[in-house]
This record gives C-alpha cells, structure tokens and sequence, in this order.
C-alpha cells in the first residue's frame, strides 16, 4: 500500500510513505525479492508504469490534483490512518 502525506514545505511537493518494503524496493530498484511481486517484477511495463505514477503522485502539490488522473482511481479516505514511523 502506497500512502501519500502532503508536506507543507517550500516545495509543496508530494511525500510518498511505502507501508510495504517490498513496494519501495521494487520502486527503487525495480526488483523484489519479495515472493508476492515476483511475477510483477519481471514485467518491465508494469515496472515502468508503476515507477511512473509514484512519480506523478510525488510530483502533485496537493492531493485533489490527482483527480484529474482518472487512471488513479483515486478516492480520498474518511479515515485518518496511523502511519508507522520508519
């Protein structure tokens, strides 16, 4: 799971939180040795696709600029969640 937090900084960009080590990894490396995205790891479009929609959301300066991308599905939560401290 992916978890976007906006950041009110001099930038105002995007922070993007990885809830999952297996995601991060394969965002950044573009591998996993997670079991669960082996299959998705060897696919270089799904790959290429996923690095750039994290690039996209750490791009945006607020949140309701990703609905524009219909392609996100993306919804906002009516829950505030705990994010782990890393």
């Amino acid at each position: 799971m992916v978890i976007l937090v906006y950041l009110q900084d001099i930038l105002q960009l995007m922070n993007v939180i990885f809830t999952d080590d297996a995601l991060r990894e394969l965002y950044e490396t573009g591998r996993t040795k997670d079991g669960r995205y082996k299959k998705l790891a060897r696919n270089q479009r799904f790959i290429d696709a996923y690095i750039q929609v994290i690039n996209l959301m750490l791009s945006t300066e607020v949140t309701s600029d990703l609905k524009m991308f219909s392609y996100l599905h993306y919804e906002q939560l009516n829950t505030v969640r705990r994010v782990r401290s890393e």
